[in-house]
């Protein structure tokens, strides 16, 4: 079984567990999660591993060494590497089960959240 057939096994079995495909990756703090989910099935359909972009918000589901072996294969057998996938692999990689660091793509700060929430709250006053 080859990495891209393992990993979509375990992707399958982990969104099994799920009610919607998409909740897999709103628990993760995606802002986007039906884009994840959509790049990775259209990854499914072309026999090919996603992004370590979307590879990072399977951080804490499945095993870090083999996150890291499907960013490394996907670094090795794409042809167009983009400068984003290059630097979501490193600091995947320099990330230690004991830090409270975050990865950039992955959340939003404190910061961008509490501001969000202000005005999603400032919105229920107005009646909007």
């Amino acid at each position: 079984m080859s990495l891209v057939e393992e990993f979509f096994k375990q992707y399958d079995e982990l969104v099994s567990k799920y009610e919607k495909y998409t909740e897999v990756f709103k628990n993760q703090g995606a802002e986007r999660p039906a884009e994840v989910a959509k790049y990775i099935s259209l990854s499914r359909r072309k026999n090919a591993m996603p992004s370590p972009i979307y590879l990072i918000y399977f951080d804490g589901l499945l095993n870090d060494e083999f996150l890291l072996e499907c960013m490394d294969y996907y670094l090795e057998n794409t042809k167009r590497k983009s400068r984003e996938a290059k630097e979501a692999r490193e600091q995947f990689a320099e990330i230690d089960d004991n830090s409270n660091e975050s990865i950039v793509l992955k959340k939003p700060s404190k910061r961008r959240v509490a501001i969000k929430e202000y005005y999603r709250e400032r919105a229920l006053k107005l009646g909007l």
